[in-house]
């Protein structure tokens, strides 16, 4: 149960990785003035590259909820809640000669925690008022990451298909899927 000293209200979003939450987040932001929501990513709360586990062909598994610092995240919005601006260096994935932007959160009224974990780890659950997970076909999801991979972070097609083969159809199965039903909201992407 959300504990009432905390003076947001806390959204969490979740979903299989690609299935929306960006763009449904997108589209929510634009109803709300700025001071009034605050939206932070799970993203910027991986471990750095070398705390991440790998997998028996070497290559990293960033979808396992080991690869996420939850401490530092819950840490983040007991602060909010106390009235207090957080700062956090962008995780950039580790993509080549890109310089981490510094991201600024302000305390607002509403805040919005979004990413495929945010309802797998307890501590951080306890405090979400609404869970809405964003539900979309496994073939779909699979074409926005390929896209977003390739042309984003600079990953091969190869690579991609061994990640979902290999880390996010697993992670999805087990950390992520089985949180759908405890959800508050179901919205199909």
């Amino acid at each position: 149960m959300r504990n009432k000293k905390l003076n947001y209200y806390l959204i969490g979003i979740s979903g299989g990785t690609a299935s929306g939450k960006s763009l449904f987040i997108n589209e929510l932001k634009e109803r709300f003035p700025n001071d009034e929501i605050c939206v932070i990513s799970q993203d910027e709360y991986y471990k750095p590259i070398g705390f991440q586990k790998k997998d028996d062909e070497g290559i990293v598994n960033f979808d396992l909820p080991d690869a996420i610092d939850y401490e530092q995240m819950f840490s983040d919005l007991q602060k909010l809640s106390k009235g207090q601006v957080i700062e956090r260096e962008e995780y950039t994935f580790e993509i080549k000669n890109q310089k981490p932007a510094i991201k600024t959160y302000n305390p607002s009224p509403i805040i919005i925690i979004e990413g495929i974990f945010v309802f797998y780890h307890t501590k951080i659950s306890q405090l979400i008022d609404l869970k809405v997970y964003i539900d979309s076909d496994e073939e779909i999801r699979f074409r926005r990451r390929l896209d977003r991979d390739v042309k984003e972070r600079g990953i091969t097609k190869e690579i991609i298909i061994h990640q979902w083969q290999k880390h996010v159809t697993p992670a999805h199965m087990n950390y992520v899927l089985p949180f759908r039903i405890k959800s508050d909201l179901i919205i199909s992407g």
